[in-house]
This record gives structure tokens, C-alpha cells and sequence, in this order.
């Protein structure tokens, strides 16, 4: 076994199954606009910015594997480096899983009117956002990936 498959193995997984779902989605925002839903604007409008942050997304992780497995092919210190496109991916997916949240919230508001079930939901979503963000810069900051390691972020309750 390569001692890439650990790193490039999981990398090209994940760019394959995103590529996937990304296709997914496509098929579900093109039929959205075509069935013509009387919605308001600012739906239509959330629909097409999640849609084109999702293709900003997956191109920029098509061009990380690119560089991680042909670019840098057998350059272990090439491997190393963290690339633009890591810690924005983290920082794209915190953002669209926020809207995401946010405008389930908001239906589910609609759909219960409760307030009660709703807001703690929306505060849920808000605590993500910013515990995501937060890594996203600390991974953004860091230069290689052996320096993600040295990151003093623990998960746990009682500090465990």
C-alpha cells in the first residue's frame, strides 16, 4: 500500500462523491427553475447564491486533488503544504450549511409557528456557523498540514 492512499485515497473519495452530489444538486436547482414556484425573490435568489457557492465549492476541491495528485505527484513536501482551497472548503461548507439552516429554520417556523422551536434552532445554527469559521481561519492560518496537528482545539465535555 502507497503511503499516499491515506491522504490521496481519501481526497480523491471525497472529491468523486461530492462531484456526485454535486450533479444531484444541479438537477434539483435546474427543475426548481423551471417549475416556476411562485416564491418570493429572496428564496429564489438564496436558491441561485447557494447554487453558484456550490460550484465554487466543487471546482475549488477538483483543483485541490488536481494539485495534491498530479501537480505534486511524489513530492512529499508538496503534500504537506496546505493549498488555498483546504480551508476555504471548510469555510464554504460552514457558510452554505448556515444558510441551509437558517432557511429550514425559517420553514419550520411557518410550518409549527412556534417561536419556541424555531429560535433555539436558528441559535444552534448560529453556534455552528462560528465554531466552523473559527476553524476554518485556524486552518487558513496554518502552513503545512503537520501544523493542524499542534492546534490546541478539543471536543469533548470536561475537557476530554
Amino acid at each position: 500500500m502507497s503511503p499516499f492512499s491515506s491522504t490521496l485515497g481519501a481526497l480523491l473519495i471525497a472529491v468523486l462523491l461530492n462531484t456526485y452530489l454535486y450533479g444531484v444538486a444541479t438537477v434539483q436547482y435546474v427543475s426548481y427553475y423551471y417549475q416556476q414556484f411562485q416564491d418570493p425573490k429572496w428564496i429564489r435568489f438564496t436558491i441561485g447564491g447557494l447554487f453558484v457557492t456550490d460550484t465554487f465549492h466543487s471546482i475549488c476541491i477538483i483543483y485541490m486533488a488536481w494539485v495534491y495528485a498530479v501537480e505534486d505527484f511524489g513530492n512529499v513536501t508538496g503534500l504537506i503544504q496546505i493549498i488555498w482551497p483546504f480551508p476555504l472548503s471548510a469555510i464554504m461548507m460552514t457558510f452554505t450549511a448556515f444558510i441551509v439552516q437558517l432557511f429550514l429554520s425559517y420553514r419550520i417556523l411557518l410550518l409549527t409557528k412556534k417561536y419556541v422551536i424555531a429560535i433555539p434552532l436558528a441559535v444552534l445554527s448560529l453556534g455552528c456557523f462560528v465554531s466552523g469559521m473559527f476553524v476554518g481561519v485556524k486552518v487558513w492560518l496554518a502552513e503545512t498540514h503537520l501544523a493542524l496537528h499542534a492546534l490546541p482545539i478539543k471536543v469533548g465535555f470536561k475537557g476530554h
